[in-house]
């Protein structure tokens, strides 16, 4: 979309901000040396079952500690495993069964549950990027990290803007899927962004430490200068809801991406 430019997704986010800023509202066991037998000569004088003895519990031994190390190999990687988002988004979004497909928005944020898969809970969000750093913007119950980007807003809509103007992140509340419906269409419009193909499986997520309930999705779309976006959005349980879309530059690094779906990737309850 010509680098989501003042051309493109992000000059549709000033539109929208100027259109509808006021009306869109397992441990291995340890040796137990009480079990083990004697290594002292016993009292027959037989030094050799003795010396064998000690053999056998050191070979007893070393398997343990063999067990352990193979225990804490697996540890380990466990570890580094819950560092990691529990779902990968790019796969996510990417679902080779989920077509995309023109028409509205499936609102079905009644399908997200407490227990689903985690994006963003493993570890904090990076405190600076690029040399900006972290700060954290009020979203009703929610608080919502911006990794670095450009913030316009007003009482119905805050934006989030990457610095080289190839995409961004929209936010808006919502109370039940007919005023969310309402909302995209009214962002959208006003954006004036079309050919929008969404993904018709939406994902049931939790977002952030807290674990926040979500139904995440892709899509794609076409600018008013002819270029396309890709966009995901989350539909957050809150009180109020909570509406994301986002959405960068066809040929946008990947970078811009991950710095922009930091900001729902990462979202927090206020304590």
């Amino acid at each position: 979309m010509n680098g989501w430019k003042r051309s493109g997704f992000v000059a549709g986010m000033a539109l929208c901000l100027g259109v509808l800023g006021s009306a869109c509202g397992s441990e291995a066991a340890k040796p137990d040396s009480s079990a083990s037998p004697s290594s002292s000569p016993k009292s027959d004088g037989s030094s050799k079952a003795a010396k064998n003895d000690k053999k056998d519990d050191k070979k007893a031994d070393a398997k343990k500690d063999d067990a352990k190390k193979d225990d804490a190999k697996k540890d380990d990687k466990e570890a580094k495993n819950d560092k990691k988002d529990d779902v990968d988004v790019d796969s996510l979004l990417d679902d080779k069964d989920d077509k995309e497909e023109a028409g509205a928005l499936k609102i079905n944020i009644e399908e997200a549950k407490d227990d689903a898969p985690t994006i963003g809970g493993s570890e904090p969000p990076p405190a600076e990027h690029n040399g900006v750093k972290l700060s954290w913007e009020d979203a009703g119950s929610f608080m919502i990290p911006n990794p670095g980007m450009k913030k316009e807003e007003t009482k119905e809509l805050m934006i989030l803007e990457l610095p080289d103007k190839k995409g961004g992140a929209i936010f808006t509340t919502f109370k039940d899927a007919a005023e969310a419906k309402k909302k995209v269409e009214d962002i959208t419009t006003a954006m004036k962004l079309k050919e929008f193909k969404w993904k018709q499986k939406p994902k049931p997520v939790t977002l952030g430490p807290d674990k926040i309930p979500a139904m995440l999705g892709g899509g794609h779309a076409i600018g008013a200068d002819g270029k396309g976006g890709k966009l995901a959005y989350a539909l957050i349980k809150g009180t109020p809801n909570i509406l994301a879309i986002i959405g960068v530059d066809d040929d946008a690094p990947k970078a811009d991406m991950e710095q922009a779906f930091s900001s729902i990737a990462y979202i927090k309850k206020k304590h």
